[in-house]
């Protein structure tokens, strides 16, 4: 097989590459979105926050129905190859293909590893970013409507801190 290959299997590689491509312009906007959506929680964009968030449901909707058709592909490329579906990889794939196709396949590969790889970073930046927002926020809570409470730290003039008075608030909760 490695020789002369079928023409089935070569047009459904071509047809993996072309998902593959999708895959690939997916991930980096995912990566784009990311970033925008930090820059928007900093910013306390909320509008704009909003509409990406939006725009993230309706991307993901939609790539539902790509996942699908990859995984059909998947399949019938394994039936070609007389494999199972979970044995079929990109490199057992490239295996079988002749140049100059087995060579894009590998480069796509590349390509979607080293993107996970950063989407992975960088969702974890988002995570922990996120993370720190809701215990700064917490923290802010505690501070402003539980006066006293234990590891109430408040800013001095000078900017040293200092531990809060028990009963002291820093708004005034009457009216």
């Amino acid at each position: 097989m490695n020789t002369t290959i079928p023409t089935l299997l070569r047009e459904k590689a071509e047809a993996l590459v072309a998902l593959l491509d999708r895959d690939v312009d997916f991930l980096r906007a995912n990566l784009a979105r990311l970033d925008a959506l930090r820059g928007m929680v900093v910013k306390r964009q909320d509008q704009e926050l909003s509409r990406l968030l939006d725009t993230i449901r309706l991307e993901s909707e939609s790539y539902a129905q790509h996942e699908s058709r990859r995984q059909l592909l998947r399949q019938e490329i394994a039936d070609l190859m007389a494999c199972d579906v979970r044995e079929l990889t990109l490199s057992s794939l490239a295996r079988v293909l002749d140049p100059p196709l087995n060579h894009i396949v590998t480069q796509r590969k590349g390509t979607l590893r080293e993107l996970t790889g950063r989407l992975r970073a960088e969702h974890l930046s988002t995570r922990w970013l996120l993370k720190d927002c809701a215990r700064f926020n917490t923290v802010l809570f505690n501070t402003l409507f539980h006066p006293g409470q234990e590891n109430a730290l408040t800013y001095t003039v000078k900017g040293t801190t200092q531990q809060q008075q028990r009963g002291q608030s820093m708004i005034s909760l009457q009216f």
